[in-house]
């Protein structure tokens, strides 16, 4: 009888042990996300990170692109609760340190899955012209059409 029992908790052990071995081995893979939106981040604060209008005052200009960031936050915290498996980068497309230019040649964006972009028409052209360069679909949140865009399969 004993024999039994040990031989099936030790049975029970070691496929305890195996299934937790195979979820230890399995490696899950982050999809990586670029949002790209108009934050104007440089243009709210100074150098020493102070904020430059009064407390009472909110610039007019910056509410698309935090609009924007506020949607894409609810959206990246509803796929958290998930277990979605995201790697975001967020990029301000009027930062004043990096050109548009400067951020879609990052090397950050090396294996970007996906971008997600608020963008200007005349910004369109960059974008999609990056999302064909790397393979990587773009897609464009807030112009109603193609803004000149044509013959690319990456962008939308």
């Amino acid at each position: 009888m004993r024999k039994a029992q040990y031989y099936i908790l030790s049975t029970i052990l070691f496929c305890i042990l195996q299934i937790s071995n195979l979820f230890a081995q399995t490696e899950v893979v982050k999809h990586k996300i670029a949002i790209f939106a108009p934050l104007y981040l440089d243009s709210a604060f100074d150098n020493n990170d102070e904020y430059r209008y009064a407390r009472n005052v909110f610039p007019k200009f910056i509410n698309p692109g935090l609009e924007f960031y506020e949607g894409a936050q609810l959206a990246l915290d509803s796929l958290n609760k998930e277990n979605a498996p995201l790697e975001v980068f967020i990029y301000d497309t009027r930062s004043s340190k990096e050109t548009l230019t400067d951020q879609l040649s990052n090397s950050e964006l090396n294996g970007v899955e996906l971008i997600i972009a608020h963008c200007s028409s005349a910004e369109l052209k960059a974008f999609a012209e990056a999302g064909l360069r790397k393979n990587i679909p773009v897609i464009n949140v807030n112009l109603p059409n193609d803004g000149g865009v044509t013959g690319n399969p990456f962008s939308w």
